[in-house]
């Protein structure tokens, strides 16, 4: 393997993790702003509301109901599905840089696009396997999390979290259900749990500094 595939890596690998590490800050960041503006709205409004009649404070708490279900069900929800689709696009073009160009300094090799009907992790899963000759952890928990997360994500671009306008709605249910602090709302759409955008860092940096030590270990011998 050539200089330039080796700049390459590893610049694949430190940006991947810049990345994740700024994905970190920021949920963190946005989960405490979100949970802090509901707090203190919860605070107002019950303020403002003990005082008054009964059914005026029934009509005060109906006039804020659209604020309450922004800060406890919307925002966090947009938020966490932004990450969803933020880290696996992480690992997309971590794996794609270094496959791309691994080819480029060998296009003799099987086209790491050219992998069936696989979807693109594992299209890049099998040309590191099969054209590079480098053990993949495609065994590992974390592999098989990331393929969850990956069709959870597909639903979230392509049909906005609605669990049955997708293509394969079996097998999102089944991603779902594999999944923890993922779950199907009663309104059918993908609900996400605040304590699952860490998990899913966390499992995003042991499958790609896996993926990365191997390939820097084939590179040194």
């Amino acid at each position: 393997m050539g200089a330039i595939f080796r700049q390459v890596n590893n610049f694949a690998h430190e940006l991947a993790k810049i990345r994740l590490d700024t994905i970190d800050s920021y949920v963190e960041q946005m989960e405490h702003a979100i949970n802090e503006k509901s707090e203190q709205l919860a605070r107002i409004t019950e303020e403002r509301a003990k005082d008054m009649p009964e059914e005026v404070a029934d009509e005060y708490y109906e006039f804020h109901y659209d604020d309450f279900h922004r800060l406890e069900r919307d925002f966090p929800s947009l938020l966490r599905y932004s990450i969803v689709t933020a880290v696996i696009s992480t690992i997309e073009q971590a794996l794609v840089r270094t496959c791309r160009s691994h080819y480029d300094e060998n296009p003799n090799l099987k086209h790491y696009r050219k992998y069936g009907d696989k979807n693109n992790l594992e299209k890049f899963s099998y040309y590191i396997m099969e054209q590079m000759n480098i053990d993949f952890p495609n065994e590992s928990e974390e592999w098989e999390f990331i393929l969850n997360v990956y069709n959870v994500r597909n639903n979230i671009v392509h049909s906005n979290g609605r669990i049955n306008d997708g293509k394969d709605v079996e097998g999102l249910k089944n991603s779902i259900q594999e999944l923890p602090f993922v779950s199907s709302s009663h309104e059918k759409e993908i609900h996400i749990d605040k304590e699952f955008c860490p998990l899913l860092i966390k499992n995003t940096q042991i499958l790609l500094n896996s993926v990365f030590t191997k390939i820097k270990e084939s590179i040194s011998n």
